[in-house]
């Protein structure tokens, strides 16, 4: 009922908020706020239609407002449209700022990992002298639990295939 009052405005405004008014049939809701939507200028539409794909997942009609989108052939122009080019740049910043604390994560990682791989080449140095070929090739190919397990061995080995095993 509240909602067909929105509908039987004039304006672009009400009908908009005629997606909160209705439950009962979404579809066919959903359809006639578009079709009323899709008679206006331009940058008036793409507007009140942004804020159709914003409101719609109150009611959860996101998916019908998609599907009577396409169907009717109604394109946005997210660039031209400033609610929509607000909420991108932000998917976009928060994107970057992940994006860098994963970089930073993975930095703190791989720098822990060779700090570790560090420790073992010189503690093994120094137990044991120069270290053979294929136990530099272990270190390098070792996981962080190998390495810490050869770290934690080597101060009571007697020798060095005690700690690294040759494989």
């Amino acid at each position: 009922m509240a909602a067909r009052k929105l509908l039987d405005s004039s304006r672009t405004a009400d009908y908009v908020l005629a997606i909160l008014a209705g439950t009962a049939d979404g579809p066919s809701l959903v359809r006639e706020i578009l079709e009323r939507v899709s008679r206006r200028k331009a940058a008036e539409r793409d507007t009140a239609i942004a804020y159709l794909a914003a409101l719609s997942g109150l009611r959860r009609f996101e998916t019908i407002l998609v599907q009577e989108a396409k169907r009717m052939g109604l394109v946005i122009d997210w660039k031209k449209n400033e609610i929509l080019r607000g909420i991108h740049e932000e998917g976009r910043e928060e994107g970057r700022e992940e994006g860098w604390e994963e970089g930073r994560e993975e930095g703190r990682e791989a720098g822990r990992e060779e700090a570790l791989r560090f420790a073992v080449r010189t503690t093994l140095a120094a137990k044991f002298g120069n270290l053979p070929r294929w136990v530099e090739q272990r270190v390098r190919r070792a996981s962080t639990a190998e390495l810490t397990e050869w770290l934690r061995k080597s101060p009571v080995a007697s020798r060095l295939d005690e700690v690294v095993h040759r494989s």
